[in-house]
């Protein structure tokens, strides 16, 4: 069995000197497990949301699409 290496990794940081928040998978992690450390990971970092998310596997690259993402630091920017 080969051995992987890598990892998956989500950083985020306001600003320099500012407490920050990781969080490190394994490069093999499930998309299961993918999806909930990337759950984690925004909930850290100070985003809230409801609902569900839909993965779709057949995206068009060329679509264009508007989101309506909150950033918690919006204010402080």
């Amino acid at each position: 069995m080969d051995t992987v290496n890598g990892k998956m990794e989500f950083f985020y940081q306001f600003r320099d000197g500012d407490g920050s928040v990781k969080i490190t998978l394994p490069a093999d992690a499930t998309l299961e497990e993918a999806l909930e450390g990337f759950e984690t990971f925004l909930l850290a970092a100070g985003y809230s949301f409801e609902g569900q998310v839909e993965i779709n596997g057949n995206i068009d690259p060329d679509a264009k699409t508007d989101y309506d993402l909150s950033d918690p630091n919006a204010e402080r920017n």
